[in-house]
């Protein structure tokens, strides 16, 4: 198994978001709820990495606009 913990700030690392919006989320039931192991609250990698994998897979391409494709600035011209 090459699950490790992650303590909150390792989940801020892993994930780009706040420590607040973690634990909004956990709240709400929308991100892993860690387990107290050792006296310290933590998750497991693979939980987070499988949260982040679930998000990038169902948002949209940046710039992406209905009906059209997306072109980089330099070759716009």
């Amino acid at each position: 198994m090459s699950d490790q913990f992650l303590t909150i700030r390792g989940v801020v690392g892993a994930t780009g978001l706040s420590k607040s919006r973690i634990y909004q989320l956990v709240r709400l039931g929308k991100f892993p709820r860690p387990r107290t192991v050792e006296g310290r609250s933590v998750w497991l990698s693979g939980l987070v990495s499988a949260w982040v994998a679930e998000r990038w897979d169902a948002a949209p391409v940046a710039g992406s606009v209905a009906g059209s494709e997306w072109v980089p600035k330099e070759k716009a011209a």
